[in-house]
């Protein structure tokens, strides 16, 4: 399929499925939010499903800087997190976007902006700044580990940390 007429089958597809009135953008949006909680909602059941990580792992998070530690541990819970969520946030991105290019009412308006002050924020930018600045061979070698492959705990795994 040549370039042209992917771009085309997926305009026409963008448009099949954006609203037409504005109470179906209300609910396009409501339903898109709803996926997004829902999300949030079975991610978290995962980390609290998660047991703390064992006693060598916890050693080895004890050989580091506390304050490495603790930056490791809570960026990279915030990291794995949004992973987990990625696909319900990126539908519901593509749909504030396909909502914007509409002339939707005042109060539909008011909550796409509301939804995006909620989701676009800089706190992620900010944890993964902070991450990307710890020592490369910590996060490698902390990366490889198992535990750290799948949403976690992090405020919980860094007070087990610290008890000895």
């Amino acid at each position: 399929m040549s370039w042209l007429t992917r771009t085309a089958v997926w305009i026409c597809a963008a448009v099949s499925v954006t609203p037409a009135t504005a109470s179906e953008a209300r609910t396009h949006l409501e339903e898109r939010v709803e996926a997004y909680e829902q999300a949030i909602e079975r991610c978290e059941q995962q980390v609290r499903g998660r047991a703390l990580p064992g006693d060598a792992l916890l050693e080895q998070l004890r050989q580091y800087e506390l304050k490495q530690v603790r930056v490791f541990l809570i960026a990279r819970a915030q990291q794995l997190e949004s992973q987990c969520e990625r696909p319900e946030l990126t539908e519901l991105s593509y749909a504030i976007g396909m909502l914007k290019r509409l002339d939707l009412s005042e109060k539909t308006a008011e909550r796409v902006k509301a939804v995006e002050d909620l989701l676009y924020t800089p706190s992620p930018w900010r944890f993964r700044e902070r991450y990307e600045s710890l020592p490369e061979s910590m996060r490698k070698a902390l990366e490889s580990e198992a535990y750290f492959q799948d949403p976690f705990d992090g405020v919980a795994t860094l007070e087990a940390t610290l008890e000895e």
